[in-house]
């Protein structure tokens, strides 16, 4: 399944997708995750590794795990959040993108 594929699919989940009263991720934070993940796919190049991308309240999220290493980056559609082992904060979308590039780095 394509990255657009997986984010079509997660935009059509119902209200309640989780049965905790979870509506779907948004257009709005899906748009802003795909522009995060091509823009920092374009700068990592041929080491690029698709995330596994999820679905949460209103909101995506996409995950790398390495042998000792993992980086989360949420999408809401109104801001973004960068997680990793020593570092959860808010972000904007490029320092997302650093992030990611960064991760890469790391994980190479």
């Amino acid at each position: 399944m394509t990255r657009d594929e997986r984010l079509t699919a997660l935009l059509a989940l119902p209200n309640d997708w989780d049965s905790y009263g979870s509506p779907p991720p948004s257009p709005k934070a899906a748009d802003q995750l795909r522009r995060v993940l091509d823009r920092a796919e374009e700068r990592v190049g041929a080491r690029w590794a698709e995330p596994f991308i999820s679905p949460g309240c209103g909101m995506l999220q996409a995950e790398w795990e390495g042998e000792d290493n993992w980086l989360v980056v949420e999408a809401t559609g109104e801001g973004v959040a960068v997680a990793g082992p020593d570092d959860e904060r808010p972000a904007a979308e490029d320092e997302a993108v650093e992030a990611i590039v960064a991760w890469f780095g790391a994980a190479a």
